[in-house]
């Protein structure tokens, strides 16, 4: 057998001889002939073949890969909200349970712990709820009693009447306290009755700027109002959005020391109206501003010191939501803290 190139017609051939043996000899031979040209057309549709299949093979990889990678992935993302939603406080958020594996168990496991932190909470507003009507009528018997035994002590003696101021102030911070924990236990539990109507915001805000001012003048702390000229009208209930700004109020007397000066500002833009409050007290501490809203919240350094349950901010928080809006914290720039209401226009 003999094998080769050659030139046929001018183009190169590859062939191939084998003879044809029989037992008195060759009888002849057979002549194979192969242009160059189809041979290396072969081989091009050959490699082409190959790397189409490499190529369909990686994208069926990637794609199976992408759909095996969403299928474990997402009920870890799911979870994950629904994590940060129960840290947020949605404790009413449930997870579905899609497999029977880990993942399954995981999710089962974090409903349950919802579920029990859910019932847990409905414990506390209930105990809160029915502790704050019970301690109503001892802390009113309390007052009657202040009352009846100032008209008994002589008002010559001093001993007697400092003790009786004592107990009245005692007396109304309890009663302060029994009627936030209502007002947030009623406000927790979707039992606020709003009463919205169209107000003159404006003027919400001169009147508790003006109930506002004696307090003030006492403490020789500067209360400034910045109004806009032409007033402000919005949707909404008086009676609750007074409760707000004489909270955030309150809180801006309360740790502004004298000389300095509280600030409400009234402004609309883009159909929402904002409603601040600067102070120039100490501030807020960095550490204590994820949690100057939660129930019962006190900061432990400059205003640790101050009176008050820490409910005032909590309910103007929770009342802020009832009407639609929120309230955002801060510190400003040049010193001092920031509360800012934003509610629909």
């Amino acid at each position: 057998m003999a094998t080769g190139v050659a030139r046929a017609h001018g183009l190169p051939v590859v062939y191939s001889v084998v003879p044809i043996r029989t037992e008195t000899g060759v009888a002849g031979a057979v002549h194979v002939a192969l242009p160059l040209v189809e041979l290396a057309a072969q081989i091009r549709h050959i490699r082409s073949f190959i790397a189409w299949t490499v190529l369909g093979t990686l994208l069926w990889a990637v794609v199976v890969s992408l759909l095996l990678a969403q299928r474990l992935a997402r009920p870890i993302q799911e979870m994950r909200a629904a994590t940060g939603r129960l840290a947020a406080g949605e404790l009413g958020v449930r997870v579905p349970v899609r497999t029977a594996d880990e993942l399954g168990d995981l999710a089962r496991a974090l409903n349950y712990m919802a579920a029990e932190l859910q019932r847990l909470d409905d414990l506390r507003r209930d105990f809160v709820a029915d502790a704050s009507h019970e301690l109503r009528t001892p802390v009113a018997n309390l007052a009657v009693a202040v009352e009846a035994l100032r008209g008994r002590i002589a008002c010559d003696d001093p001993s007697g009447e400092t003790l009786l101021r004592a107990v009245e102030r005692e007396v109304d911070r309890l009663r302060t306290l029994v009627e936030h924990l209502l007002d947030l236990s009623a406000i927790e539990t979707g039992r606020v009755h709003l009463h919205l109507v169209p107000t003159d915001l404006a003027g919400v805000v001169r009147d508790v700027v003006g109930s506002f001012q004696p307090r003030t003048a006492q403490r020789r702390v500067i209360l400034d109002q910045r109004l806009p000229a032409g007033g402000v009208v919005a949707r909404t209930d008086p009676e609750r959005l007074a409760q707000i700004l004489g909270n955030l109020l309150d809180n801006a007397v309360k740790f502004t020391p004298a000389g300095g000066r509280v600030t409400v500002s009234l402004a609309v833009h883009r159909g929402l109206v904002t409603l601040a409050v600067d102070d120039t007290g100490p501030g807020i501490p960095p550490e204590d501003l994820p949690h100057i809203f939660d129930r019962f919240y006190k900061a432990d350094r400059a205003r640790s010191d101050q009176p008050g349950a820490g409910l005032g901010l909590a309910i103007a928080q929770r009342l802020a939501v009832v009407l639609g809006g929120r309230i955002e914290a801060g510190n400003r720039p040049e010193g001092g803290a920031r509360f800012v209401v934003t509610l629909p226009g």
